[in-house]
């Protein structure tokens, strides 16, 4: 007798927003972490006709893959967004990237915990369009923002961003992406 539908009928609301009770618990509700399929070129006629350049190869080994970045960078071009928000910046290739390939009146704001991180970016023409923010992702660090501004929001790999905090913040239109961390 497979239990694992009622079980996850209980489960799903007590594990909604705990990441770890989720992965803990995975294992016996295979299906909840099943999610549909989905053709970019269906959902935007113009994805793989999206030109993307990246003049500067990342380096470091938490630096986002390439393909990634190549995927992150058509979506962008496709949603045409206004203000972009990155969660985790690290050395900053993500936001040079957007910055490169986006509309030239973009914004992008980028968001992580160290003040050293996002010397990718740093002396390059890009860096006036970018918005360099340190801290924890909470409201304070969103209160300058207005309701609704980011169209285009990146949380990179396992960076958190607190939902209640910074929600409206988030256009109705929105993209919003989250890349997971790749195991070797």
């Amino acid at each position: 007798m497979d239990l694992s539908k009622p079980i996850a009928s209980v489960l799903t609301p007590v594990l909604r927003n705990r990441p770890f009770a989720d992965r803990t618990l995975c294992h016996l509700l295979r299906q909840r972490l099943t999610l549909p399929s989905l053709s970019l070129s269906d959902l935007f006629d113009d994805f793989d006709d999206q030109p993307v350049t990246l003049r500067k190869m990342p380096r470091g080994s938490w630096s986002t893959p390439t393909q990634d970045i190549v995927l992150l960078l058509k979506l962008a071009l496709c949603a045409k967004p206004r203000r972009i928000l990155e969660v985790g910046s690290f050395r900053g290739y993500t936001a040079l990237y957007l910055a490169q390939n986006v509309e030239a009146d973009a914004t992008i704001v980028t968001v992580d915990r160290y003040s050293e991180h996002g010397e990718a970016y740093r002396q390059t023409p890009e860096a006036a369009r970018i918005e360099r923010r340190v801290g924890e992702t909470g409201p304070e660090l969103f209160a300058q923002d207005t309701r609704a501004s980011y169209d285009f929001i990146f949380i990179d790999a396992d960076h958190t961003y607190r939902r209640r905090s910074s929600r409206h913040r988030i256009g109705p239109a929105s993209c919003f992406l989250r890349r997971l961390c790749r195991l070797a």
